[in-house]
């Protein structure tokens, strides 16, 4: 299964601490930069992990959306659509 994150490359100052992070806990298939939006593609075995990594990052105050399928676009669909309620969360709140 692949997992897909996606969080704002914006935050220079924990964006080396989290790729030091992410290539320890997980195998990376690849990342792509897009705007001020970081996506990273990892082979999983089991959700778990994904999640407590996620929550890390948002301990941290970093939008992080998570997403997962077969296929990477699969798994980003997936990441967009949980991106897409983090920020109208965050607008509303």
């Amino acid at each position: 299964m692949i997992g897909c994150f996606i969080f704002s490359a914006k935050e220079h100052a924990l964006h080396s601490e989290v790729m030091g992070n992410l290539n320890d806990k997980f195998t990376l298939l690849d990342i792509v930069h897009q705007l001020d939006w970081l996506t990273v593609y990892v082979k999983i075995e089991s959700k778990v992990p994904v999640w407590q990594f996620v929550l890390e990052l948002e301990l941290q105050d970093m939008i992080t959306a998570y997403g997962f399928g077969e296929e990477k676009r699969q798994a980003k669909k997936d990441a967009l659509r949980v991106l897409r309620k983090r920020l109208e969360y965050i607008d509303i709140g």
